[in-house]
């Protein structure tokens, strides 16, 4: 992600996430499933562009990218080290409120990590969770010898080919916890 300007938005800094044109299917999926999304520990997404807007002249295939809000934080594993036992807490009921919301839904996120939640808000922290690169709906299974994420955060039925429901993302909750406490 990078910070552009957004001029549709009066000028505001908006975040840019770009990927390959041969894989722009995948990010437009990413996009599409943000786009039904509303909570205050997401980001909001804004415009889907098959050719990014800062894509260079003349590249054989451009990137593909969209638009969100920009967050102006730190990775939870940075931003919780400057913060007292209740804001960490309360970092963590945010991110529980936000899983709630997903799984109500039928979305699970599957790459629960520090660098895909940030803090901001310093004394009052708040956190967006963010990238839902691999995020996928529940009952859809995927690809069970195509597990992807972080290792150190996928749940070991995943490793072992049985697939996902919630319990997948609160195992990833449970080990990102124990990283950053």
């Amino acid at each position: 992600m990078v910070a552009v300007r957004d001029a549709a938005r009066g000028d505001r800094v908006v975040a840019l996430k770009e990927t390959p044109g041969d894989r722009a299917d995948e990010l437009m999926r990413e996009f599409a499933l943000l786009d039904r999304l509303r909570h205050p520990h997401l980001a909001a997404v804004y415009d889907w562009f098959r050719v990014s807007p800062v894509a260079e002249a003349g590249a054989a295939i451009a990137p593909a990218a969209y638009t969100q809000e920009w967050v102006d934080g730190e990775d939870i594993w940075v931003a919780l080290r400057r913060v007292d036992q209740a804001g960490r807490i309360e970092v963590f009921e945010q991110m529980l409120r936000a899983l709630a919301y997903l799984h109500a839904l039928g979305v699970c996120h599957l790459d629960l990590k520090p660098g895909n939640v940030l803090v901001s808000g310093g004394a009052s922290p708040h956190a967006w969770l963010l990238d839902f690169g691999i995020a996928r709906a529940l009952g859809t299974g995927g690809d069970d010898a195509d597990v992807r994420g972080t290792l150190g955060y996928i749940a070991p039925e995943r490793l072992l080919g049985r697939g996902f429901d919630q319990r997948a993302d609160l195992y990833a909750l449970g080990m990102l916890m124990l990283d950053v406490w």
